[in-house]
């Protein structure tokens, strides 16, 4: 079976199990039941759960070394663990210019250790079941397209994977508009956490930047903004230090993505 046809039955059978499970949600009441909203979750190991079950039932190649873990420490461990908190802080400064909140008072920094440790162990975990997928796997079987197309696919991919968060919980009053949003911002993100991956060679930086950003960057709850222009801002920041890093990847050798196990 050529990579394609293989890649095309593993991501089919994502988007399946994850359109079953949102729609189960829907039924339980959804954004509305705080219980059922903290099951949203549960859906990070559904890629993983997908993969396993279609190399375990069609596939008899080895799996493992597919998923991208090296445990070698590099500065990208280190620079991961850093950089959301940096966009973190421009976005908080967006915000602040745009709607005048006070979020530099001492909630800020009581929450700040807090959300830091949640981010490097229970979201950086979380993160990784999605990471050995996105940018192990899909990495693995697209390396060999190129530096653009490999980069671009799992943006498509793990974009539209997270597009019902999006319609069911995020933007409800505006589904057009917030989702369009949440797509480009999903799809810039999306190429940050590849970059890491493939400069570091491994994709537990990845995971930890991806657990760094739920935990930072992406929660919105303590804003009284407009979603939708909270949104824009972090497309913004997410522009400027994607750009910083893929920029100068563009001038390196491309065929070193070829190198990457």
């Amino acid at each position: 079976m050529n990579i394609k046809t293989k890649l095309m039955i593993v991501i089919g059978l994502i988007y399946f199990l994850t359109t079953i499970f949102h729609v189960a949600l829907q039924f339980t009441g959804g954004g509305t039941n705080e219980g059922d909203f903290q099951l949203l979750g549960v859906a990070m190991i559904l890629p993983l759960i997908a993969v396993l079950l279609v190399h375990k039932s069609l596939f008899s190649d080895p799996i493992v070394h597919t998923l991208g873990l090296s445990f070698t420490v590099n500065r990208w461990f280190f620079i991961a663990m850093v950089l959301p908190i940096i966009m973190t802080l421009f976005k908080l400064v967006g915000i602040k210019l745009l709607f005048d909140e006070d979020l530099f008072g001492a909630a800020f920094f009581q929450s700040f250790f807090f959300l830091w440790i949640i981010g490097l162990t229970v979201a950086s975990v979380s993160a990784l079941f999605e990471e050995v997928v996105w940018r192990g796997y899909l990495f693995h079987y697209t390396k060999g397209f190129g530096f653009y197309k490999s980069i671009l696919f799992s943006a498509i991919v793990w974009s539209v994977w997270h597009l019902p968060i999006a319609l069911f919980y995020k933007f409800t009053a505006s589904p057009f508009a917030g989702t369009s949003l949440f797509f480009i911002h999903l799809f810039l993100l999306s190429i940050l956490i590849s970059l890491f991956r493939i400069k570091s060679n491994s994709v537990i930086p990845s995971a930890i930047l991806h657990g760094m950003l739920n935990a930072f960057y992406l929660q919105s709850e303590p804003f009284s903004g407009d979603g939708l222009l909270i949104e824009g801002i972090q497309i913004a920041v997410t522009i400027v230090f994607t750009g910083a890093l893929f920029v100068p990847a563009i001038f390196q050798q491309k065929t070193a993505l070829r190198s990457h196990c």
